[in-house]
């Protein structure tokens, strides 16, 4: 049921309509556009587009049924520090990641990203209030995974320290233990990824290929496996 709420709140009233109608009542698409006196070419359009946030809400697996941080949550710490969560950008096998807003100290606004320590494989339930509930027995493997968590933190922070790594990894600035688990605040990059980005030629390919191996050798004379590259 909440699974099912949290995903209802990413698409608009209308989207919810066509996929209701067409997967819970079984109404072909042609009857849902005389049902509600729409075009057939834009019921396809918006049944389609509302499959498609689904599975972007989902990360793309149907299969996973973490529920994410309703947008507009706020997290509170501190004494004046807060962050709410914006936009669901990630889901990755030990957390989900969102864009947030973050007030500082003194009350300025900051775009950052939030990690949330929130395992694919234990038995975890979001609550209505959020936190997450440990079902079975898996208390022990998601408190090491949330030790885990930190000690990534952790090594963050050390290779931040190091000059010539400096910038060849986020920033982490910040920890947050609250529903249950743990968060971490990091910078908000802004640029292109290589993903979206075409080589002109072989030669600019090499180039490219040799600048990541030189900050691999650097991450390993330093004692560092870099597991995400």
């Amino acid at each position: 049921r909440l699974l099912l709420a949290a995903v209802f709140k990413c698409i608009s009233d209308e989207e919810r309509n066509i996929l209701t109608l067409h997967a819970v009542s079984g109404y072909k698409h042609r009857e849902i556009s005389k049902l509600l006196d729409i075009p057939l070419s834009t019921v396809l359009s918006k049944y389609n587009r509302t499959i498609k946030k689904i599975k972007k809400y989902m990360g793309g697996n149907m299969n996973d049924t973490r529920i994410a941080l309703v947008l507009g949550t706020k997290l509170v710490f501190g004494k004046e520090q807060s962050v709410i969560i914006q936009e669901v950008v990630g889901r990755g096998g030990s957390c989900f990641v969102y864009n947030a807003t973050y007030q500082d100290s003194i009350g300025i606004l900051h775009n950052v990203r939030i990690k949330e320590c929130y395992p694919y494989d234990i038995a975890l339930e979001r609550k209505e209030d959020n936190s997450l509930y440990v079902l079975f027995d898996e208390t022990e493997k998601f408190e090491k995974a949330k030790e885990q968590f930190l000690q990534t933190y952790e090594r963050n922070a050390e290779i931040k320290r190091i000059s010539e790594l400096l910038n060849s990894t986020g920033t982490v600035s910040e920890i947050i233990q609250a529903n249950g688990t743990v968060y971490s605040i990091l910078s908000y990059e802004e640029g292109k990824d290589y993903r979206q980005y075409q080589d002109s030629s072989l030669q600019e390919v090499l180039e490219h290929l040799r600048a990541v191996a030189q900050v691999i050798q650097k991450y390993h004379e330093n004692g560092y496996l870099h597991l995400d590259i």
